[in-house]
């Protein structure tokens, strides 16, 4: 459990290497990836080379499970999730989606 809130900067550190020789400070366009996610990408890297689509259900259910995690950690239901490539990507579907009016 972390105890003080320098704890809690040392675990999220571990999670990105980069933090070991640079400040980095989020500009909003690319940013360094935590560990868990880079080793997330690469075993689904690894099935699809080793599988192709087979797994595929598998995948879908993962994306399932993962947007049930999110709703819970927003106070929402699973149906009002939805993933996004980017911010932009989501504002866009948005702001297409709305019924504009002159005014």
């Amino acid at each position: 459990m972390l105890s003080t809130r320098g704890d809690m900067n040392d675990a999220v550190r571990r999670l990105f290497p980069i933090t070991q020789r640079y400040i980095y400070m989020n500009h909003a366009a690319i940013s360094p990836l935590p560990k868990p996610t880079v080793e997330a990408m690469t075993h689904h890297a690894e099935q699809v080379m080793r599988h192709g689509t087979v797994k595929v259900v598998e995948w879908w259910e993962a994306i399932e499970r993962t947007r049930q995690q999110v709703a819970r950690l927003v106070n929402a239901r699973p149906e009002e999730i939805a993933f996004m490539r980017n911010t932009s990507d989501g504002l866009s579907v948005v702001a297409n989606g709305l019924r504009w009016r002159e005014g």
